[in-house]
């Protein structure tokens, strides 16, 4: 079990700052208790949460006016929400997103439309003032207008809008300074629990996976995805290169959850290199990433050996303006079958809309053909899985085609001719439904996704996650059927494996943080009908944020990799389950 708590570097600067004795806490101050996170004591008399330090950069260049409270102290304090970026200071983006955007008041987005526009604002050295906010925080900003030209945007006027984080939220004065019960606010320890909210039972947690740190340094990974080989795993992910750029890194990991090879940087360009995607062939592995500049995103393809060497050079799939996302390859048996979303046809709304799209690669690592349009309906979300079963390629996707997101599910052969009927609809609820992962069990399909659910003794609503079984015709057997249920928090981005004649899930999860500060991975097994065969188990078991699982399957024994947020950067983090 990791010890390391959410925002460790912190923890360890504020080693360095004596704690102020003080009689008050005055609205605008930085608080902390006994735990290393951050907040934000507002005018409204409540706290919010700093997601990260370069958010809290942000806003502060040290950490001298942290304040020390007691447990019992901050949890009086209501959890109203996470703090966003200060408004033209950085720009930013996520990698489910091909914009970059300035930040307005109010953690308004607007995206920076040309890389023109991008230098008048911020310089020639603008690429070094982006930071990537990971998906699980975008939520807590809104997009606004696009900046078309530098007129549009003015970063000092923004800076002055926002003094304060209380000026930035809208938030008036109505609360008093907060007065301490004790004579010294430092209290280390207090003799009642914190009130926050807690991680389930010790009881209810199967103990059974061995955590390893598998990459972490000094930059920033994430992104991972893994396949099982004939005796290991070999797994990919985003590293954030010492040339201050993200590539892929391609590693093995062994039975015992170490790495069996020295991690080698598979790209090095002079553009992003991100979101990889790996299966595995009869002559080694095919890897897919996305590959980008400010203008536009395209799908490059490559090859490594089943010894780990790179035999190929870096090939590219698509060749079109516009943005190329979230590829995902399989394997047929014979040739490498690749998805992605593209707005190549979708000019005329900004390339915000695309369809899903296909090409292959044979095993001497030859593109087949063209690129091949799978689905008729345009979309602006996607997140597509991809499998090889039946003798054909079947792909799962979420889509807002109809407003809301659902989930579809289509089938097509080795040359991309769709088999049966087109565009099939899989969920059709009044709330989104996304991240669908796919598997074959050799007589079905069956998807498992996040979809959003009432809460239970409060507003709002929250992610569960769901199973549908699919039959070779594309049609749905039974209901979908719900495998969570908590009363708070997030379960988000599942995805599924076939172990013999069971499934093994692997997800997200923020249970008890509706704030999104804190969570783990969980895992539990089920059969083709969804039938739970194995409960719930806590895989990472963290302080921090897990969050991005990848799932395979060797021998029976499951490994998953994920990526650990410790407060500075992102690690990668390996699980196997014996």
């Amino acid at each position: 079990m990791k010890i390391l708590k959410y925002f460790l570097i912190l923890f360890l600067l504020f080693g360095f700052f004596p704690a102020p004795t003080f009689s008050a806490v005055t609205p605008d101050a930085l608080i902390k208790s006994s735990e290393s996170t951050l907040y934000y004591y507002a005018a409204d008399g409540k706290r919010y949460v700093f997601p990260n330090e370069k958010t809290y950069k942000s806003w502060f260049t040290d950490f001298s006016r942290v304040i020390s409270l007691s447990n019992a102290e901050l949890a009086a304090i209501t959890l109203a929400g996470n703090v966003t970026y200060r408004p033209g200071v950085k720009m930013i983006k996520i990698q489910t997103d091909p914009k970059t955007y300035a930040v307005s008041r109010g953690g308004i987005l607007r995206w920076v439309q040309t890389e023109e526009v991008a230098t008048s604002l911020y310089g020639s050295d603008w690429n070094t003032k982006i930071d990537d906010v990971p998906d699980t925080f975008f939520i807590n900003y809104q997009i606004g207008d696009p900046i078309e030209s530098a007129d549009d945007y003015d970063r000092e006027a923004e800076m002055s809008s926002a003094t304060t984080i209380n000026d930035n939220k809208g938030v008036e004065k109505s609360a008093s300074p907060l007065v301490s019960d004790t004579d010294d606010v430092t209290v280390e320890e207090p003799a009642e629990e914190p009130e926050e909210p807690e991680e389930p039972a010790e009881e209810s947690v199967v103990a059974v996976w061995e955590n390893s740190r598998i990459r972490g340094e000094e930059f920033r990974q994430q992104n991972p995805d893994i396949v099982a080989t004939d005796s290991d795993f070999a797994a990919v992910w985003t590293y954030y290169s010492a040339g201050e750029r993200d590539e892929i890194n391609f590693a093995f990991i062994d039975s015992n959850n170490t790495l069996k090879s020295v991690p080698f940087e598979a790209t090095d360009n002079i553009y992003e290199s991100t979101v990889p995607s790996i299966a595995r062939g009869t002559l080694g592995y095919g890897i897919v990433w996305e590959d980008y500049d400010i203008l536009r995103r395209e799908i490059y393809f490559m090859r490594v050996d089943t010894d780990g060497n790179k035999v190929t050079t870096d090939k590219r799939v698509t060749n079109k303006i516009g943005f190329a996302r979230n590829p995902k390859v399989a394997w047929s048996g014979t040739n490498f079958g690749i998805v992605w979303w593209d707005s190549r046809y979708f000019v005329e709304d900004n390339h915000t809309k695309g369809s899903l799209y296909f090409h292959r690669a044979d095993t001497v690592d030859t593109l087949v053909g063209d690129n091949i349009r799978i689905t008729t309906g345009a979309s602006s979300v996607f997140e597509p899985d991809l499998v090889w079963g039946n003798n054909e390629y079947a792909a799962v996707w979420a889509d807002d085609r109809n407003g809301s997101r659902d989930i579809y599910f289509v089938r097509f052969n080795e040359e991309g001719v769709v088999v049966g009927s087109d565009d099939v609809r899989i969920t059709e609820t009044e709330d989104d439904s996304l991240n669908p992962s796919l598997v074959w069990d050799g007589s079905n399909y069956g998807i498992v996704w996040q979809e959003k659910v009432e809460n239970v003794g409060s507003s709002g609503k929250h992610y569960e996650i769901y199973y549908q079984k699919i039959n070779t015709d594309g049609e749905k057997v039974g209901n979908a059927v719900r495998l969570t249920t908590k009363d708070n928090g997030v379960s988000e981005d599942p995805e599924v494996i076939l172990n013999n004649d069971k499934f093994g899930i692997v997800w997200t999860d923020y249970r008890g943080y509706l704030d999104k500060s804190q969570s783990d991975i969980y895992f539990m097994e089920i059969n083709s009908d969804g039938a739970i065969i194995t409960p719930e188990e806590n895989v990472s078991d963290s302080n921090s944020i897990s969050f991005e699982p990848s799932i395979a399957v060797l021998d029976g024994d499951y490994v998953v990799v994920y990526t650990d947020d410790i407060g500075s950067h992102n690690e990668i983090y390996s699980a196997i389950r014996q």
